[in-house]
């Protein structure tokens, strides 16, 4: 029979290794440990606190918080439980819980972390005023220079959100001179750069993104740093150019590559090869991912990415569009009287942006209503939307039953097949997605759909591309709605497209 001090004994060894457990991020384990621990001492307050924090490194916010609460009813101003349970609301997206949290926190200790974590969550609020308020305060309490110039960086991503740009470089500038190797601030100010068009500014800083996003480590992995090119001559050299994030930016950037004197082979997606064949030597399509011998990669004397291409060609112009050209279109003899429009409301549901750049399908049931107008759905992924804050699946089609669509996704197992059909089109309308760019680098008559905080290679204003001359830009004015975007983009098909070619009488 245990004693009580050997219970206790036990539990205390037990507490020490699942803490172990937890430093290794070994969350798992740790989970199981102190979950049976639990049961043997439910009111243990160390126990509680630290499979609370587990669950929260495992994103099980809901048992997360009834952990914290268990603290909270023996002591309702546990500091930094107060804290943890709001990252835990923050972390279901109930930033009003989680914000309430925090403003208890600092009611009972003024601390810069908590002020920091309180200026995030009321970033997500949207009140940008307050975060801004709260950062300062956290700067304030700072003593580590890397913290204050996290801060600073949060202060001038909140301008960057109000569109506030210079406001914006100044506290990114600011953040610099405290870290100027916080990699995410030298993005943020590529990006800054990037909206006024200061291209030959912007390259450099925008080298920072292989620090900042994740997904792009993957290419350190499978190609050696010594043969990264970085401007040395390529007179009889062999050069492999690698995409790095969506395929829409390799199709961006492709423009680049005739700028290169030497054998080029292009490592893209499968889905891409027959689109970009015609313009380089060779293509290699393996998934980065799936590359576990490095001798399988094609001989190279140098490698780079497409993004880096106008960094490391130190160009400071905008080579023009079209620079993608496909001779073939689909026969569409049954059409021929009508507009043909190919439309694209959703792009690929992984984009980190996809819920504000996509719309949904019955936005465009005023264009499909129009006389001797014919819509062509361009959408290959129409699956539902699942999205992190959002409690069900969006179904960007709902409400669209009614509207009599051409399907082509069926004719889209390729780039170039989007192409040929875009190149049957009279005119493409598209969120910002890969779509856009393809209609923009083949220089087809396209309208491009843009949210309020839309990408940086578009721009702050302006219906004109410096990009893709055949795109013309139409903006949210208000995050969230397209109403006005469609009457404008009404209007413009009425006027320039249905009347110019005597199809629609007003």
């Amino acid at each position: 029979m245990f004693s009580q001090s050997d219970i206790q004994e036990l539990i205390d060894k037990a507490f020490e290794a699942a803490l172990e457990k937890f430093k290794k991020q070994d969350y798992k384990d740790a989970d199981i440990i102190l979950s049976q621990s639990i049961k043997i001492q439910p009111d243990n307050s160390k126990i509680l606190h630290l499979i609370g924090i587990t669950k929260y490194a495992l994103q099980d916010y809901e048992n997360a918080i009834k952990y914290f609460n268990l603290i909270l009813d023996k002591d309702p101003d546990d500091f930094e439980t107060l804290n943890n349970i709001s990252l835990a609301y923050g972390g279901l997206g109930n930033f009003n819980l989680s914000v309430d949290f925090l403003k208890k926190a600092l009611k009972v200790k003024s601390n810069a972390s908590v002020h920091n974590n309180l200026g995030v969550q009321l970033r997500h609020q949207g009140n940008l005023k307050e975060a801004i308020y709260h950062f300062n305060q956290s700067r304030n309490l700072c003593e580590c220079d890397t913290e204050i110039a996290k801060a600073y960086a949060m202060i001038a991503g909140c301008y960057g959100e109000m569109k506030d740009l210079n406001k914006s470089e100044k506290y990114l500038n600011k953040a610099l001179k405290f870290d100027n190797n916080l990699a995410g601030a030298h993005l943020d100010l590529s990006n800054i750069y990037q909206l006024r068009g200061e291209w030959s500014k912007s390259w450099a800083e925008y080298e920072y993104r292989h620090d900042v996003f994740e997904q792009l480590k993957i290419w350190r992995k499978i190609y050696n740093a010594e043969k990264q090119w970085k401007g040395e001559s390529l007179e009889g050299k062999i050069l492999i150019v690698h995409g790095e994030q969506g395929h829409g930016d390799c199709i961006h950037f492709f423009r680049y590559i005739k700028f290169l004197k030497c054998k080029v082979i292009l490592h893209c997606s499968e889905i891409l090869k027959t689109l970009l064949q015609p313009y380089v030597d060779e293509i290699y399509t393996t998934d980065p991912v799936a590359i576990t011998d490095l001798n399988e990669i094609p001989f190279h004397d140098y490698h780079c990415s497409i993004m880096s291409l106008p960094y490391v060609l130190n160009a400071s112009f905008i080579p023009p569009a079209p620079y993608i050209h496909v001779d073939t279109k689909l026969e569409m003899p049954n059409y021929e009287q009508f507009l043909k429009i190919g439309i694209v409301w959703t792009g690929n549901p992984q984009h980190p942006n996809d819920k504000y750049r996509s719309c949904y399908l019955k936005n465009f049931k005023q264009i499909h209503d129009l006389q001797n107008v014919k819509l062509f759905s361009l959408v290959k992924d129409t699956r539902n939307r699942i999205y992190r804050f959002e409690k069900d699946p969006i179904d960007y089609t709902e409400g669209a039953d009614d509207m009599k669509i051409i399907d082509m996704a069926p004719f889209m197992n390729s780039f170039k097949d989007t192409a040929e059909i875009m190149n049957s089109m009279d005119l493409i309308i598209s969120v910002d997605t890969s779509s856009l760019h393809l209609a923009g680098a083949m220089g087809i008559p396209t309208l491009g759909l843009l949210s309020w905080n839309n990408d940086w290679r578009w721009g702050l204003t302006g219906e004109i591309s410096e990009w893709y001359p055949t795109v013309k830009l139409f903006r949210q004015k208000k995050l969230g709605e397209w109403n006005h975007v469609f009457q404008e983009i009404k209007q413009e098909i009425i006027h320039k497209y249905l009347l110019h070619k005597g199809k629609v009488e007003i």
